[in-house]
């Protein structure tokens, strides 16, 4: 470099001296001014008198004189200086506050301090000595080198080509903005082919042509102390490195950088992309705040509010240390092969969509902010959560995965768990968990609704699927997809739901367990959820977790099927002679209904081989179909609880509905509990009425005073009138009954008591209460009542809304529905207060058995007696000033 420089010195000399440019500094004393002829002479060390250098000399400082020079012109134009080798001076402004050099500046020695606007058109060669930049704005046209010398900058600099810091060269930013610009690459090289660093305060890429490169040498690194504005050019160095401590802002015309990247300091940083920043260099992007509380904010000036950092796969970015956020809550793609959370790093993902495309390790903290994080790629990826050494959760809102490559594997470090508040979406792809089997488990929650498309593929049976949350959730499985899920299943709900099933879900992986411990399963004939092979175990159950609705079930070993309804958990169990053996292979499908079987299963029909005193549940029933070919029946285990009625279990049996139409005992064959339920056995170990028309089954006693099977509540209703509400309820049977409470709600969850009705204590009469609400909540409210024993056991009634709008009061209410014994058959409508109205009541069939025209009272009632009807099912039709209004009714 040394004989590249002294070769240029001497072609300038030699140039120079031909046609005599040259001007030397001859000032004799310890400075003089610029303007001064007597200062310059012709010759080196010659005599004073030549003048100044004018805009076509070049200015020479030499050994012919030490003295300072002071620059007093206002503007001061030259083409070179040279500064060769012994002169210890300083050049200074003294009153100019603009200087052109048109073409070098090349020293070994001394001083310069540029004025506050200042110009190098050619190179700037610093062998030795210092050069200072003045305080406004300055630019060096070609090449820029420091040996041994130093470089102050100051104000703004603009350099229009390479950079070099070499042989100890020192380059003090100060608090200046650099700009790189010009036509040409420019290189940044430090100490040779030695690491160096360069260090800047602000620095601006604003190259005047496509794809100029900013080069930074190999194994260099180029650090911004503060801001990097990228407006147009490449940044290439593969072998180098990049840092920034504080704001990034690449520019619409920015081409890319090909280099490793960090973004460090202790301040808030905000990045501006609106180009990719990394492009074609498979390295490394650092986000590693000095301080864990700094702020980086991505923002992006795009139309499209989308924000790509990166548009190469093969770039790792690993977020050390700091605070992401996304204050504009842009959309986001991350297109890097690796995306890394560190354990001293926090995410604030944006509320909008962020795509990943690569793998996702998080051992910090993750902030969903109710967005969507789409994981989409073109080949395997692998996610973990936490340390090698310890297990961890990362919670998303929204997921989607979408896998495209042929495999599509999504795989989840064993122990892991990917947590999804809200919704799960696999479009194609499937969850895979390495070296994982049902014992050895990676999770997925979701706490939403899970989809999974055509496109997907089956998970692996070491991804254990989590129901969670307390939000209702929904499952929707593609025609192709109904048995994709093949590892255990548990509900783990905070509430009781519901997850509904949209679409059937298959279960056929002998040994998957299904627990059910918060969430309630609804499910259609249509929409079933199905243990499809023996081998599939069903746990747990209560209250709060269980299938409400039909169960399909294929195998030979004794099961339980999870059932409930209407907040009731009501199991029912199959077996062969003893609760845990072996049946006949079949399929089954069971449900259980918390409704009375009348009247399509008449409680009062009962066969004439049953004990006299028989009494039926007008409570419950459960459905056990045998599916396919018939085969030897079970043995059925009925459960019971206190919500059956049942004090004594001794004296209760199963009884299943026969044709030609009656309840027909088949025994009790035993008293079991398990896994916290309570059952009955058929006393046969063959019930073949699973294979018949109507395979129904319920309790029946023969003590109803120990076991009052019967529902308690005959009726339940409400109504609006005159400022107040009223509230009647009846009951069939009362067993040591202590009081009634009533209580309201405005949201039909959270109830309060408003008042209290004592009870009979012991009856099997049809009792009647009554309650008037004086202080009614405005709009709607909900009511229900809560019955009580004398030993603190209580339950509660269905519950009813009652409104005080206008619009709520049109139209019939019938009550109580279904009516029994010599109970009226109340008729109610808002608007008929003293009104004459024709009503008809049909059979079942149609055929008309009564027509009267009668006159409601002053509180919009009438009353109709129909105890001469027969049991069954009836319609009214009320018919005034040409309404008509149809409604069913039930007589039992």
């Amino acid at each position: 470099m040394r004989r590249l420089v002294h070769f240029t010195i001497l072609l300038l000399f030699v140039s120079a001296s031909a046609t005599a440019q040259f001007k030397y500094w001859v000032a004799p004393g310890v400075s003089g001014n610029w303007s001064n002829a007597s200062n310059w002479s012709s010759t080196s060390g010659g005599p004073g008198g030549a003048g100044a250098p004018t805009a076509s000399q070049t200015a020479v400082f030499d050994n012919g004189s030490n003295a300072n020079c002071l620059l007093d012109q206002p503007s001061i134009t030259l083409n070179n200086i040279l500064i060769p080798s012994a002169y210890t001076g300083t050049i200074s402004p003294s009153g100019t506050t603009s200087m052109t050099i048109r073409f070098d500046v090349i020293m070994s020695t001394g001083n310069i301090v540029l004025p506050d606007v200042s110009s190098i058109g050619g190179f700037l060669t610093i062998n030795g000595g210092s050069v200072t930049t003045g305080a406004v704005s300055s630019s060096v046209g070609n090449n820029f080198s420091v040996s041994t010398g130093t470089f102050n900058a100051n104000g703004s600099l603009s350099l229009g080509a390479n950079m070099a810091i070499i042989n100890g060269g020192s380059f003090n930013a100060g608090t200046s903005t650099i700009t790189l610009t010009g036509s040409t690459h420019t290189s940044i090289n430090n100490n040779g082919s030695l690491p160096g660093t360069t260090t800047f305060f602000n620095l601006v890429l604003q190259k005047t042509q496509t794809a100029n490169n900013l080069v930074i040498g190999t194994n260099d690194q180029v650090v911004v102390t503060n801001d990097l504005n990228l407006i147009d050019g490449l940044i290439s160095g593969p072998n180098g490195s990049l840092q920034v401590g504080r704001n990034l802002t690449v520019g619409t015309a920015f081409d890319g950088a090909q280099t490793n990247f960090t973004l460090n300091g202790a301040s808030d940083a905000v990045v501006t992309v609106n180009a990719p920043f990394i492009s074609t260099f498979s390295g490394s992007t650092t986000i590693n705040k000095s301080n864990p509380a700094s702020q980086v904010s991505f923002v992006t000036d795009l139309p499209s509010n989308l924000i790509n950092f990166n548009s190469l796969t093969t770039n790792t970015l690993n977020i050390t240390q700091g605070t992401i956020n996304f204050p504009d809550n842009d959309a986001v793609v991350w297109n890097f092969n690796n995306f890394n959370i560190g354990a001293n790093a926090t995410f604030n993902a944006p509320s909008n969509t962020m795509t990943i495309l690569g793998n996702f390790n998080n051992s910090g903290s993750f902030n969903a902010n109710n967005g969507t994080v789409e994981f989409t790629s073109a080949a395997n990826r692998f996610y973990s959560f936490g340390t090698s050494a310890q297990n961890g959760t990362t919670t998303f809102f929204d997921v989607i995965i979408n896998n495209t490559n042929s495999d599509g594997s999504f795989n989840i470090e064993i122990g892991d768990r990917l947590a999804i508040s809200n919704n799960l979406t696999i479009n194609a792809g499937y969850l895979n968990s390495i070296g994982g089997n049902l014992s050895n488990q990676s999770f997925v929650s979701v706490g939403g609704a899970l989809s999974i498309q055509s496109s997907a593929k089956p998970w692996a049976i070491g991804v254990h699927l989590e129901f969670t949350g307390a939000n209702p959730q929904s499952v929707t499985l593609a025609a192709s997809a109904t048995s994709h899920i093949n590892g255990n299943v548990s509900f783990l709900k905070t509430a009781p739901g519901p997850i509904t099933l949209n679409s059937p879900v298959v279960l056929n992986v002998v040994g998957q367990v299904v627990t059910f411990t918060g969430g309630v399963v609804e499910t259609t004939n249509t929409n079933i959820l199905n243990f499809a092979v023996n081998g599939v175990v069903a746990l747990g159950g209560n209250a709060i977790s269980h299938v409400d609705g039909p169960i399909l079930r294929s195998g030979i070993s004794a099961f339980t099927f999870p059932t409930g309804d209407a907040g009731i958990y009501a199991p029912i169990h199959i077996s062969g002679t003893g609760f845990n053996s072996n049946i006949p292979s079949a399929t089954y499908i069971a449900q259980y209904i918390r409704n009375s079987p009348d009247p399509l299963y008449p409680i009062d029909q009962l066969s004439p081989t049953n004990p006299p005193d028989l009494q039926i549940s007008d409570l419950e029933y459960w459905i056990l179909d045998q599916q396919g070919p018939v085969t030897a029946g079970p043995r059925i285990w009925l459960s019971y609880s206190g919500n059956s009625g049942v004090t004594d279990p001794t004296t209760i049996g199963v009884t299943q509905w026969d044709n030609p139409g009656f309840w027909q005992l088949i025994g009790n064959g035993g008293l079991q509990n398990v896994g916290g339920a309570s059952y009955v056995a058929s006393a046969s170990t063959n019930v073949s009425n699973v294979s018949s028309a109507d395979p129904v089954f319920t309790l029946s006693t023969i003590d109803p005073i120990a076991n009052p099977l019967p529902v308690t509540w005959l009726s339940f209703t409400g109504r609006y009138f005159n400022g107040s509400v009223d509230l009647n309820w009846s009951t069939s049977l009362e067993v040591n009954n202590e009081e009634y409470t009533i209580e309201r709600s405005a949201d039909g969850q959270n109830f309060t008591a408003i008042g209290n009705v004592p009870g009979i204590g012991n009856t099997t009469s049809i009792s009647r209460y009554s309650f008037k609400d004086t202080n009614p909540l405005s709009g709607s409210a909900y009511y229900r009542i809560k019955q009580t024993d004398r030993d603190g056991k209580f339950s509660y009634s269905d519950v009813i809304r009652v409104s005080n709008n206008e619009v709520a009061l049109k139209g019939i209410r019938l009550f109580p529905n279904p009516v029994s014994g010599n109970m009226p058959l109340t008729i109610e409508n808002g608007n008929w207060s003293n009104k004459k109205v024709t009503i008809t009541i049909y059979n079942a069939v149609g055929g008309i058995v009564r027509q009267e025209q009668i006159t409601f009272g002053s509180d919009s009632r009438a009353k109709i007696n129909v105890e001469s009807l027969q049991k069954g099912s009836y319609f009214i039709t009320t018919s005034i000033n040409n309404e008509r209004q149809t409604m069913q009714f039930f007589i039992q």
